[in-house]
């Protein structure tokens, strides 16, 4: 026996985490935004941690993939467990960066393999392990930020110019829809006139992107609640981040709205159990609802009325546009060939 439930959305559906991605430049200041997150870990596989030296923040480094396998094994145990094994409370994982992680990976691949460069076994290798990295951090209940360093595109024909996440293969355009966010920081040089000494001042100012762009089309936001450009001061991004996606949500946890049971998925439709007499009822969970149950509906073959499966039904709609039995649609099918 199978079956399904229909529920409406609801604040179950939102989580509880962010799991974003933060790409740039060297020095745009990524593993200082991702500090803004609560009570962070960093597992430091780049080893540039100058920018938050004067933070205080837990970090491990990250010499080998054994030592990242470590930092998952902590990040799957319960928010109390993992408190207990750092020392401190950890409600964010950030891997900085990832793309030094997949290196570390390429190196450990043919230094295992006595091997001077990657194969094409190699490669596909490569894609399901950053795959694996990915999902099991991503899975923890905790927020996670991946770092990611960006590298320049060039169209050779049209001399157009686009940026990625700096990573080898088919995972570069695949990291960003396995997050929530995927943000790129960037930095821009503003001139301004000082009317006391009618000097030109320069100043750095940082913004996140957040809506796609021509040069960086793979920027998003799932909530589709952010701001497209969102100023950094290294201190509030976290707080505003989620202030903007879950300040608002009010919504109740879904409801059931109904239940189906099927026997045979593969040849009988499904009998449905229908929520109460309006679809405004809520069916508590763990219980089955009550109501109609619909007929289940039997195809016949139009010219010997012998029954017939669901897939059968389909196929000899397609193949002849009516219902036949596996005979005489093998007498249609010939008597199309000839």
């Amino acid at each position: 026996m199978a079956g399904f439930t229909v529920r409406r959305t609801g604040a179950d559906d939102y989580g509880k985490f962010i799991k974003a991605l933060i790409a740039g430049k060297p020095g745009s200041g990524k593993t200082r935004v991702s500090a803004t997150f609560p009570n962070p870990l960093i597992a430091s596989a780049e080893g540039g941690l100058m920018s938050i030296a004067d933070q205080g923040v837990p970090y491990v480094e990250i010499d080998s993939i054994a030592d990242l396998i470590g930092v998952r094994s902590i990040m799957e145990a319960d928010a109390e467990t993992r408190a207990d094994l750092v020392g401190c409370p950890v409600d964010t994982i950030v891997i900085d960066t990832i793309d030094t992680v997949q290196k570390l990976l390429v190196r450990e691949r043919l230094a295992e393999s006595k091997q001077d460069s990657m194969k094409i076994n190699d490669w596909g290798w490569l894609g399901n392990q950053m795959t694996a990295i990915i999902d099991g951090f991503r899975s923890c209940d905790a927020h996670v930020v991946f770092t990611c360093h960006i590298k320049d595109k060039q169209d050779a024909d049209t001399g157009r110019v686009w940026f990625e996440p700096d990573l080898q293969g088919a995972i570069s355009g695949q990291i960003p829809g396995m997050v929530d966010l995927a943000l790129v920081l960037q930095s821009r040089s503003i001139s301004r006139a000082n009317e006391e000494t009618n000097e030109i001042e320069r100043t750095l100012e940082r913004y996140l992107q957040v809506a796609p762009t021509e040069q960086f089309d793979w920027v998003k936001d799932r909530s589709g609640k952010l701001p497209a450009v969102i100023p950094v001061d290294m201190e509030t991004e976290f707080t505003r981040l989620f202030d903007w996606i879950f300040g608002g949500v009010s919504v109740d946890v879904g409801e059931i709205l109904l239940e189906a049971e099927v026997e045979d998925p593969r040849s009988v439709k499904p009998t449905v159990h229908r929520a109460g007499v309006s679809h405004s009822d809520v069916v508590p969970e763990g219980e089955k609802a009550t109501g109609t149950v619909l007929p289940t509906e039997t195809a016949v073959c139009a010219v010997c009325s012998e029954s017939v499966t669901e897939d059968q039904a389909d196929m000899s709609k397609i193949k002849q546009r009516k219902v036949l039995c596996v005979n005489h649609l093998r007498e249609a099918e010939k008597g199309d060939s000839k």
